[in-house]
């Protein structure tokens, strides 16, 4: 049942980001996208960017019958960075999404007029892609080549490392 009352403007003061994950399974700003939209907007009226991380979507669940299409059109304009799945992204626009690198672009500039400055997917073991809208570029990150012992929270720490990258200053599709 989170919402916007557990985000007070004392905690968003002295901050630089916030970032929100895993809406599917918050009821209250699943159904209610507006929630979601009015922290997002506070924290940039207070200085602060914003980015949304996604988790898979039971078809079958409350999550499942959410018009997501709808939702994102509603919340993305408030958001800077939407970090998502490819996987996740098919299920929220209720369609299938060829691998091809052409058809993935197309959901990325997509997904980018909808507000975000950057959209970034997840490709699983593919790596992922990412588009800055402000400054028209695309990116694709391929996977480290590492030995797998498991790939639980492997997209958490990518963000991780995307979002600790931007903190840091850095350009966050600057991969030089």
């Amino acid at each position: 049942r989170f919402d916007e009352q557990d985000v007070p403007d004392v905690v968003l003061r002295g901050a630089s980001h916030l970032h929100v994950g895993y809406p599917p399974v918050m009821s209250t700003l699943r159904e209610e996208p507006g929630r979601l939209l009015e922290i997002f907007s506070r924290a940039r009226r207070l200085g602060l960017s914003t980015s949304l991380d996604f988790c898979s979507i039971d078809p079958n669940s409350a999550a499942g019958r959410v018009d997501w299409r709808a939702w994102l059109t509603k919340v993305l304009p408030a958001c800077d960075y939407f970090l998502p799945s490819l996987d996740e992204v098919a299920v929220m626009l209720g369609r299938e999404i060829p691998q091809e690198r052409e058809a993935i672009s197309q959901v990325l500039f997509e997904l980018a007029e909808l507000g975000p400055r950057i959209v970034m997917l997840k490709l699983g073991p593919r790596g992922l892609v990412g588009y800055d809208r402000v400054e028209g570029v695309e990116v694709h990150e391929p996977c480290f080549a590492v030995d797998v012992a498991s790939t639980t929270g492997s997209g958490d720490c990518t963000i991780a490392g995307f979002l600790s990258a931007y903190v840091s200053q850095r350009e966050p599709l600057d991969h030089a």
